[in-house]
């Protein structure tokens, strides 16, 4: 006879504590002991990519990227890979109720990039080793990702300047063409003039 299980779906934008949204940090690792003492063996969570328009779940910009709005910073933090002043939340930033996915956005998002930023000049080499082999391991996908990742912060940013929103603002309408078709020459060009964003 095959074993019973049982379990609870929840996902982890859903946990409390954190800034704004749930994340992968000390809530996470507390809710799966909590499992664990109270004898369940599943845990369901929703996709875990990055949301696209709508900030749906099944809607994710990539397979195999993870949502970087559920990197916990108190964990950046403390692993040395962020200064503690640059995670401080605005007042706007909630830590109970809805999630308000514009505003987390708004002010979670360029916190990550200061915190890359921080780690990319203060890692250990053994952080740095660890990374490269990320980067060079996941290649097949990630350099796709995180070009796509560049053009996109660049034309949303540029359609919000210029007050443009809606279907408007999206890749297939704000975007050079040569850029939303994936062509290769163009792509190649904006890799290189957009390292430092890449």
């Amino acid at each position: 006879m095959k074993e019973r299980k049982s379990g609870v779906l929840l996902h982890i934008t859903s946990l409390p504590g954190t800034p704004g949204i749930g994340t992968l940090g000390k809530a996470a690792y507390a809710f799966a002991d909590w499992l664990a003492s109270a004898h369940q063996t599943l845990w369901q969570v929703l996709p875990l990519g990055p949301t696209g328009y709508g900030d749906s779940p099944y809607a994710s910009f990539s397979t195999f990227a993870g949502n970087p709005l559920l990197i916990d910073l108190d964990f950046l933090v403390d692993s040395g890979w962020a200064r503690a002043e640059d995670v401080i939340p605005p007042d706007y930033i909630k830590s109970t109720g809805n999630i308000d996915y514009g505003s987390v956005v708004w002010w979670k998002m360029p916190v990550l990039y200061k915190c890359a930023e921080y780690f990319l000049s203060h890692c250990t080499s053994k952080d740095r080793v660890l990374y490269e082999a990320f980067k060079n391991d996941q290649s097949v996908w990630l350099d796709n990702f995180a070009s796509y990742t560049s053009i996109k912060k660049f034309y949303d940013e540029k359609c919000q300047k210029e007050g443009i929103s809606g279907e408007k603002s999206m890749w297939n309408q704000a975007w050079p063409k040569d850029l939303a078709s994936h062509d290769s020459n163009s792509v190649s060009k904006w890799q290189a003039s957009h390292v430092q964003d890449i």
